[in-house]
């Protein structure tokens, strides 16, 4: 299976004309895959499954990652952002959205640490931000989507 991977920022610095915000397409027979979350709701990258796991980076380099996904039916969620950051490293914070952008529920993710955002949620568009204080921050973000 191909996963959408981040291209590393000197491939992004060969066309002047790209921010270290662009979004990189690639088609292939299996349809379009985008090499990086949107740095927005309009550009977020869709979670198209009850369970999804992925690792990234936020901060200095990188905008703010956002994810989205479309509930059909009510479900229970759980969404889970571990920083990975070292034990002097940055903090992190995500958010839970609605589809019109404001905010349902945040956590702050500190050093090390995980944090989660467990929810019944009803039919509808909602997105993940995950956005640091502009210091660079691996993190690894975790959704899964239940019936309730």
């Amino acid at each position: 299976m191909l996963k959408p991977t981040r291209f590393d920022q000197s491939a992004r610095l060969l066309n002047s004309s790209l921010s270290s915000s662009a979004s990189i397409w690639t088609d292939s027979p299996f349809g379009s895959l985008r090499a990086s979350p949107g740095d927005s709701r309009s550009s977020a990258l869709q979670i198209k499954k009850d369970s999804f796991d992925r690792k990234d980076r936020v901060g200095r380099d990188e905008d703010d990652d956002f994810y989205r996904f479309d509930l059909s039916k009510t479900r229970d969620i759980k969404i889970t952002v571990q920083n990975r950051e070292g034990i002097f490293g940055p903090d992190l914070k995500f958010r839970l959205l609605r589809s019109n952008g404001s905010q349902i529920k945040s956590r702050e993710v500190q050093q090390t640490q995980d944090e989660s955002i467990s929810r019944e949620l009803k039919k509808g568009t909602y997105y993940i931000k995950v956005e640091s204080d502009g210091q660079s921050v691996p993190y690894r973000l975790r959704y899964k989507s239940s019936e309730p």
